[in-house]
């Protein structure tokens, strides 16, 4: 109850300190030949099968912080430590985006390449398709008999992408993803293959609700399954804020498959956010 609380006392406050925003969404360009179903390329830590326009790069910056929203001395999580995303994407074509970022977490870097396979226009429900692969090096391992580029550092994951728009309103998405030598703590190479889902309700042209979930079909999972809601606030421009509520504080994809640390409803979430800005 108190997180609920604390979700609508948080939306109070951003909505009505958003009516002064002076940032504008850019106007819309016609003669655009690709589909956009959802406004950002991420919903929460899935990604979303949209690509941006060539030449374009967009900037990331995200927290997750550790302590949960109701632990005593923490100010709702905001004085524990926090992990934390840095990552530049890049389009070389309306259809495909490379991605390089770095996670805290064991100084994990990964790259990703993202394409646009397949796009389907309809009145009632247009969709579209993207497959996701990548690697990822974890370049803090704490044993000091491997090296950086030791093969057990390495992990590779590959996502498919299906996205549909009902409306204009509700966002539907499902994002199967394989991810190899999901534990490098350990000697064993376990896979996961995870069938994450999410839906984001777009309230208005700048605000929306996101809910996420990321149940492991087969192979490691380390706890529990990842699930996060929260609001997404567009300021236009490719500018985007999301407010995040989840049981995972992972945020890195080789990490965040790996599944959450604590259950959703039995323990109180951590507060998060992501912090996106396209570049022209």
């Amino acid at each position: 109850m108190k997180f609920f609380l604390m979700f609508f006392i948080c939306f109070l406050i951003i909505e009505i300190s958003a009516q002064d925003i002076t940032w504008k969404r850019t106007s819309e360009n016609t003669t655009l030949t690709e589909l956009r179903l959802f406004r950002s390329t991420q919903v929460i830590n899935l990604p979303s099968a949209e690509t941006y326009e060539k030449g374009d790069f967009e900037y990331e910056i995200s927290h997750r912080f550790i302590p949960a929203i109701d632990e005593k001395g923490k100010f709702f999580g905001l004085d524990g430590p926090a992990n934390i995303r840095f990552s530049l994407s890049y389009a070389p074509t309306d259809r495909m985006t490379l991605t390089l970022g770095r996670g805290n977490i064991d100084g994990n870097v990964d790259l990703a390449i993202k394409y646009k396979l397949l796009q389907i226009r309809n009145d009632v429900l247009p969709s579209q398709f993207s497959v996701r692969v990548g690697t990822a090096l974890s370049t803090n391992f704490p044993s000091q008999e491997r090296k950086i580029f030791d093969s057990d550092n390495f992990q590779f994951f590959a996502q498919g992408i299906f996205n549909t728009l009902y409306e204009r309103t509700l966002g539907l998405g499902v994002v199967p993803t394989y991810l190899y030598n999901s534990n490098i703590y350990s000697a064993e190479r376990f896979y996961s293959f995870t069938f994450g889902s999410y839906a984001q309700i777009f309230l208005s042209d700048k605000w929306s609700v996101m809910l996420e979930w990321n149940p492991t079909v087969t192979g490691y999972r380390s706890k529990f399954n990842p699930l996060s809601l929260g609001f997404e606030l567009d300021t236009g421009g490719g500018h985007f804020f999301k407010f995040i509520f989840s049981n995972s504080v992972d945020l890195n994809t080789s990490h965040f498959i790996n599944g959450a640390s604590k259950q959703f409803f039995k323990t109180s979430p951590s507060f998060g956010f992501n912090l996106t800005r396209i570049l022209k």
